[in-house]
Order: structure tokens, then sequence, then C-alpha cells
């Protein structure tokens, strides 16, 4: 009789300390109250191709407050351009980024992204650039054009 005793004093106990109230609600909730906010170098325009002339500067907060150390994934709209890319808050919770537009000409997206540490519900804001054509006489690269025949030895 006694050990059904002792065992019943410890399930109730047992179920008394796991029946307490959680104090941090779910990841899900914790992901919403998180902002992400685009602070410079947003709505440019470059010639397709080129890293626009300023960085996007992006700031995540939660209540207010910076958060540190946050991974932010920055991931291009479209199939031709930059798949994706990464960069971390730093002490004032900014990442800059410095976004090289893809040959698409026109208004081209950049989706900037926070995950939940399980990777399953993602916050997100779109930045915005025009992709310009580049001028008719735009060659990339460098070309040399000899000014009289010359002949080339290639290995």
């Amino acid at each position: 009789m006694l050990n059904n005793s002792y065992f019943l004093f410890l399930f109730l106990i047992i179920l008394l300390v796991s029946c307490t109230k959680e104090d941090n609600p779910p990841l899900r909730t914790q992901l919403n109250e998180v902002k992400i906010e685009i602070i410079s170098g947003n709505n440019q325009s470059d010639t397709i191709g080129r890293v626009l002339p300023e960085p996007l500067v992006i700031k995540v907060t939660k209540a207010d407050t910076v958060l540190k150390n946050v991974l932010v994934q920055f991931t291009d709209s479209s199939c031709v351009g930059l798949n994706w890319n990464s960069g971390t808050t730093n002490q004032l919770g900014l990442v800059k980024f410095h976004w090289q537009l893809n040959p698409t000409i026109g208004r081209q997206q950049l989706k900037i992204s926070v995950q939940d540490p399980l990777q399953k519900v993602t916050k997100s804001v779109m930045a915005l650039a025009e992709g310009t054509a580049p001028p008719k006489s735009w060659l990339p690269g460098n070309i040399y054009i000899p000014k009289k025949k010359q002949a080339y030895l290639f290995n």
C-alpha cells in the first residue's frame, strides 16, 4: 500500500509541475512581432547586370528592440539572377546588401526574409529596383581592338 501511495503522490507532483502556464508564446507569434524595415537603398535604377550605387540597408526589430545576429536572406525574384544570398544583422540590428541587378530590363524585386529557428515560418518584405537597358555602344568586359593587323599566338 505504501508503494501505491508513493507513486500516486509522485504522479500528482509531476502533474502539477508540468501544468504550469507557458511563459514563452509559440514561435509563430514571436516571428509575427518581428519587423523588417528597408532603411535605405530601395527604388534605385541602374543598368542591368550592375551593382546598384547604394547598398540596401535593412533593420530587423522585435517590439522596437533591435535584433542582433539574425540571419537575413535575400532572394532574387527572377530565374536568371541571384538565387539567394544572406547576411547577419550587426549590433544595431542592421545588415547591408549590395544588390546586383539581373539581366531583365524593367522592374526587379528582391525578397528580404527572416526565418524562425526551426525554419518553418518566414517573415519577409520586398525591395524594388529598375533595370535599364545598356547604351547601344555598351560592350561587356574589356576588349582590345588592335589598330593594325597583327598576328596573335595562343597557347
